[in-house]
């Protein structure tokens, strides 16, 4: 694609943004959105990393269950950390249009 836009007349820069970039943005947006989902429920890195400074909302929930026993806060938490997921999913699908997309032919 790039040999073809710089036979057309394009420089670098031009066969950059009016192709590869184009091109690669449902790429970058499904790595975007696949790197914030797993985030969301990551437990060990961050206990970890951390050092128990900063408390994510895995950790927070794990700690709620097995420490001070506060089901009501823990599925809570967990409900919506699960709405969230959800919704992230939803929207991440209508905008990269897999949800409607039909195979080509």
């Amino acid at each position: 694609m790039p040999q073809v836009a710089r036979s057309l007349g394009a420089n670098p820069r031009q066969a950059f943004v009016r192709v590869f970039l184009p091109l690669s943005r449902p790429g970058l947006a499904a790595a975007a959105f696949m790197t914030s989902i797993m985030s969301l429920g990551f437990y060990l890195t961050p206990a970890i990393l951390g050092g128990g400074k900063t408390v994510m909302v895995a950790e927070f929930i794990s700690v709620q269950v097995t420490e001070t026993l506060r089901w009501d806060i823990a599925t809570t938490l967990s409900t919506l950390l699960l709405l969230v997921t959800g919704a992230l999913i939803w929207r991440f699908s209508h905008l990269l249009e897999l949800a409607t997309a039909k195979p080509r032919t």
